[in-house]
């Protein structure tokens, strides 16, 4: 006759192990989300910077490429920016809201929690004076240089006309309280970001 197979217990886990395994799961988690948070609260003002001087870059090279005066608006209240292909279409395009826009290419926004720090109304201002003026777009000449810097395009008390200086783009996270600028080079149109 033949003898049966004594048949193992069954192994596994116990609940006290898999509570135990749990528990130190939840702890390596907690701990990597404490360390990594720090890292995580700058990136979306650092990106709206990134965006900001790729903008510029981009405003910079289509008037270069296309030997006119290219235009950056930036709308403060709806959080974007604008390239125009010259200040007459983005004085069409504010003077007619309802028609469709003259742009050069489609708006960008900066990122959620993300603003334009404005003093006065103004977004854009100047590195020799106070930013008391009123100013929200840029224009960039034929060569790549800063043209002008106004809210209205036309030389007014509030504009700033050429050579002024560098300007400067300020952004904020409320949130987080912090603070980055973009400035850029009166001479040769470039931008840079830092910290402030």
């Amino acid at each position: 006759m033949k003898r049966a197979k004594a048949i193992a217990p069954a192994r596994g886990f116990t609940l006290v192990e898999l509570l135990v395994v749990l528990g130190i799961i939840t702890f390596l988690a907690s701990v990597t989300v404490v360390a990594v948070w720090p890292f995580m609260e700058g990136r979306a003002l650092q990106s709206g910077a990134s965006t900001v001087q790729a903008l510029i870059y981009q405003a910079r090279s289509y008037a270069i490429a296309n030997r006119c005066n290219a235009v950056l608006y930036f709308n403060a209240s709806e959080y974007q920016m604008v390239l125009f292909r010259n200040p007459d279409d983005l004085l069409w395009s504010l003077s007619n809201p309802s028609q469709p826009s003259r742009r050069a290419d489609r708006p960008e926004f900066l990122p959620k929690g993300v603003k334009f720090y404005t003093a006065n109304g103004c977004v854009v201002t100047n590195t020799n004076q106070p930013p008391n003026g009123i100013c929200n777009a840029l224009v960039f000449g034929r060569t790549g240089s800063l043209e002008t810097v106004a809210k209205n395009l036309d030389p007014g008390p509030n504009d700033w006309p050429g050579g002024m200086g560098n300007v400067i783009i300020r952004l904020q996270d409320p949130a987080a309280q912090t603070t980055k600028a973009v400035e850029v080079m009166f001479t040769s149109g470039f931008p840079k970001i830092y910290d402030e």
